[in-house]
């Protein structure tokens, strides 16, 4: 069986499938010291995704993992930074995302702006990468802090795409744990 983990980070999910006997194709756009042979795609251009959609019609494709980038969906951002860190300069990082706006805020700053049309290409792509799985019989696990903007954001992209992608999205399973029980440093939900 392939196991194909996408934005993978470091690949530490990848490095358990490897152990457990699965082929394993890791995809990220840059790698730091990784635990798993790693493909460096950039899958927010054209042909990061033609290589990225090859990799996907390969014989024997089981499960996919998508650890989807969090940064512009952190809920953290709308918490204020202690004023010992501010007095460090530790800037105060902007909410970029709300309920109402769940594909960004309007009037963002430019480079905000940049983040997260970026985050959102790469969401669009999960989207699709959903859809794809659900029409071909492939396992699909969809990884973010469970207090993320991204669980909105996905539920707009996928309204947004198709009936399909919304039915497809609704079949998921939502799994609860601290990372922290996996080997993260920090007790994150």
């Amino acid at each position: 069986p392939l196991f194909v983990e996408i934005c993978a980070g470091r690949g530490a999910l990848s490095k358990a499938a490897l152990q457990a006997g699965l082929r394993v194709v890791s995809i990220d756009h840059e790698v730091v010291q990784p635990f798993a042979p790693m493909v460096v795609l950039d899958l927010t251009t054209k042909s990061g995704t033609h290589i990225l959609w090859d990799v996907l019609e390969a014989p024997g494709l089981e499960a996919i993992h998508l650890g989807l980038p969090c940064g512009t969906c952190s809920r953290a951002r709308e918490l204020p930074i202690p004023a010992s860190l501010r007095k460090a300069g530790v800037p105060e990082p902007p909410p970029l995302r709300s309920a109402q706006y769940p594909l960004g805020l309007p009037n963002l700053a430019l480079h905000h702006q940049r983040r997260v049309s970026s985050a959102n290409a790469l969401y669009r792509l999960a989207i699709e990468i959903l859809v794809w799985c659900s029409e071909h019989g492939v396992v699909i696990s969809i990884e973010n802090p469970a207090n993320s903007w991204l669980w909105a954001a996905l539920v707009a992209l996928a309204l947004e795409h198709s009936e399909a992608a919304a039915r497809a999205l609704g079949r998921l399973t939502m799994v609860l744990f601290h990372a922290c029980c996996h080997g993260s440093t920090r007790r994150k939900h």
